[in-house]
């Protein structure tokens, strides 16, 4: 098995996994430590080293909010169970996972973002190991990246010092994310991996990342082939307003004035720790993507429906908890005003759609109240059909045994990664051949750009077909995986149809 490997910056030395045929290196780094003059400034090329890197264990945790200190949520027993995990500045590290024997392997790649809304998460949640995508024959990669006030405060002086140098000077965590694709593109033969057939994956910010990787001036043909996006919104019709970079320059210099500095040189000097206590608590700042004319050149809505974007075969979709668009509406009146406000051309038409249901709330919201990660994807399977790309739309509605939260944002990383043995909830056998057949989907769409195959026994697994307008159908992972055989309700279809010609036929 391949144990030491040659990088580009020096040999690195992995350990076998829990499966022996599978070998992880833990901690590699991909840029030099975005500290001290670093801070706020686009990734920068990592240092060399002499020797071998044990690279055993991972580098710890981008700065971010801790559970139990700075949040109560579910997700604290799911993922975060251990509230004192190590965080530090000087994160940017990523973790490969690789079942190479040959050093003239070409495996297919998977380089995977994880979530947390662009303010927390870490490579190392127990959920994430790759190995068993590595042991279907792939080559997994997992990148860290800077987050919140680290990742994404914008400043007057930022962007004249970027500008200066002639590089990016704002949504730094995305250029992390870039730094770690490039150099995956650079280093990956060595372990084993294909270079011309990369796919990046990531759940929740994460599937939003790889969008915005697909819609950057940055990315150029050829970069990587194939993108999984979960619960990452799609085309975003429902809210995700992003906001401009001068907007959040002001919040910017608002923030400075907070925390008592007058220069960036001086926040520069403000220890890691302060800073992230002070940007957790300061609530008036944005601390996220933002439309800066440069990696986001537009907002994502319009880059991505007037197919200003990569064109590659896309997997996504949703859990069947991931927020629903009508949820907050306590009475008819409500529906109303939601419906004439986000579909003012077809509003009558949609309502009328929905009486015809009955008389009462529920029955007239079931008709319309999409999920709004399932109605942006729907969105972007069309788009891509337009030029003549394969997309392949999911909804993960499995039961998860243990609680009533059903299927949760983020609840199929157990089954994607099929690491339930990992998590607390008493799974049964039907959980484990339903994650089985789920990392088989998604290791069989990273090969080949199609989720279909054999199982593990030689058998077809059920046929997930690819979205089309004609057959506008959802794969639903639950049980025996099973593809929708009707279409949604007539009242949805005029939505998707309004929204569409809103967005790009208008």
């Amino acid at each position: 098995m391949k144990r030491i490997v040659k990088t580009e910056n020096g040999f690195v030395r992995g350990a076998a996994s829990s499966y022996p045929l599978v070998t992880v290196f833990k901690g590699i780094p991909f840029a030099a430590p975005p500290v001290g003059e670093n801070r706020w400034r686009v990734p920068q090329p990592a240092k060399s080293w002499d020797g071998v890197r044990d690279c055993y264990t991972f580098a710890p945790a981008a700065m971010q909010q801790r559970p139990h200190t700075d949040f109560e949520n579910m997700y604290i027993r799911e993922f975060y169970v251990d509230p004192d995990f190590e965080q530090s500045e000087d994160c940017l590290y990523l973790n490969v996972w690789t079942p190479s024997v040959h050093f003239d392997d070409s495996l297919p790649v998977i380089v995977w973002y994880h979530g947390g809304g662009m303010q927390g998460g870490y490579t190392s949640e127990m959920e994430f190991t790759g190995e068993h995508m590595a042991k279907r024959g792939v080559v997994f990669v997992s990148i860290a990246y800077r987050l919140g006030v680290f990742g994404f405060l914008a400043h007057s002086e930022i962007t004249a010092e970027g500008k200066a140098n002639g590089e990016g000077y704002a949504n730094f965590a995305l250029h992390d994310q870039r730094a770690g694709l490039t150099w995956v593109k650079r280093n990956i033969a060595a372990f084993g991996g294909d270079p011309d057939n990369i796919t990046i994956c990531g759940q929740s910010a994460g599937g939003r990342s790889v969008l915005f990787h697909s819609m950057t001036p940055y990315t150029k043909p050829g970069d990587f082939h194939r993108v999984i996006s979960q619960s990452g919104a799609g085309i975003p019709y429902f809210g995700y307003n992003y906001p401009p970079l001068e907007r959040v320059e002001a919040e910017g210099a608002e923030f400075f004035a907070s925390l008592g500095v007058k220069s960036l040189a001086e926040a520069r000097q403000v220890d890691a720790e302060t800073l992230r206590i002070a940007g957790v608590k300061y609530t008036a700042a944005h601390w996220g993507v933002c439309v800066d004319g440069d990696f986001i050149p537009e907002h994502p809505r319009t880059l991505l429906s007037e197919g200003k974007f990569l064109k590659v075969p896309m997997l996504f979709g949703c859990t069947q908890k991931d927020a629903n668009w009508l949820h907050s509406c306590k009475d008819k009146q409500m529906l109303i005003e939601k419906v004439q406000s986000c579909f003012p051309d077809r509003a009558e038409e949609i309502l009328a759609l929905c009486a015809q249901a009955g008389n009462d709330l529920q029955s007239q919201l079931a008709q319309c109240n999409v999920n709004v990660h399932r109605f942006g994807y729907e969105l972007l399977a069309r788009r891509l059909a337009d030029f003549g790309k394969d997309a392949y739309l999911y909804v993960f509605d499995s039961d998860m045994p243990g609680d009533d939260h059903g299927a949760f944002h983020s609840a199929e990383l157990w089954f994607v990664f099929e690491t339930l043995q990992l998590c607390w909830r008493p799974f049964e056998g039907r959980h484990y051949e339903l994650a089985r057949k789920v990392c088989n989907y998604w290791t069989n769409f990273v090969k080949n750009g199609n989720p279909n195959g054999l199982d593990q026994d030689g058998t077809p697994m059920p046929e997930w077909g690819s979205y089309t307008q004609e057959k506008p159908y959802a794969m639903h992972l639950s049980g025996i995986p099973h593809m929708e055989t009707e279409k949604q309700p007539q009242a949805v279809y005029q939505m998707l149809e309004e929204a569409c010609h809103t967005l790009w036929e208008a």
